[in-house]
């Protein structure tokens, strides 16, 4: 066999193997670098969602409920007729590019919140039947109208707490990148 035959041949081989290895070089450094563009997107989408949200919240009731003295009766009533959450539910097969920690905080959140809104919402429902209401059955609803706002209260100051720590999460999770 002829040397220079060897030559040429080892020659290919060696340069389809380092090819194919650049492109696979690149192609791995594309992957990584479409994974950080995903993550800092949906990290700053859940951010922004995160202030909006929340920031809408103590406009509307949020604040009174710091603030309210739970010996009286809360007398406030909001109707959720909107799903504020659109977000989250439209990119949630996202958050597994975050980290856990990150992706754990967010699914908490969205959750607490959710379940939150379902507690004003009966806390609502019950003091519009309070004022339907007389007598004995009205005080019965009154205490348990107090109670139920203790919870909200309860759930507001750890719901404060919750989307601090999220957002704490997600900003670490931005300065990875």
């Amino acid at each position: 066999m002829n040397f220079n035959v060897l030559i040429t041949a080892g020659a290919i081989l060696l340069g389809t193997l380092v090819g194919a290895g650049a492109t696979f070089g690149t192609l791995m450094w594309i992957e990584t670098w479409k994974r950080r563009k995903l993550k800092q997107g949906i990290a700053n989408l859940l951010i922004s969602d995160i202030n909006s949200i929340w920031s809408k919240y103590n406009n509307i009731i949020g604040k009174d409920i710091k603030q309210h003295n739970e010996k009286d009766l809360f007398r406030r009533s909001v109707h959720i007729r909107h799903n504020y959450f659109s977000v989250f539910d439209n990119n949630s097969d996202k958050i597994l590019y975050l980290n856990h920690e990150a992706g754990s905080h967010v699914v908490k959140l969205y959750i607490r919140a959710k379940a939150y809104i379902d507690i004003i919402g009966s806390y609502s429902e019950d003091l519009e039947n309070y004022y339907k209401l007389l007598g004995s059955e009205r005080d019965e609803a009154e205490t348990r109208l107090k109670q139920l706002f203790a919870l909200i209260r309860k759930e507001h100051n750890e719901l404060e707490e919750i989307v601090s720590v999220t957002k704490i999460a997600l900003s670490k999770e931005l300065k990875k990148t």
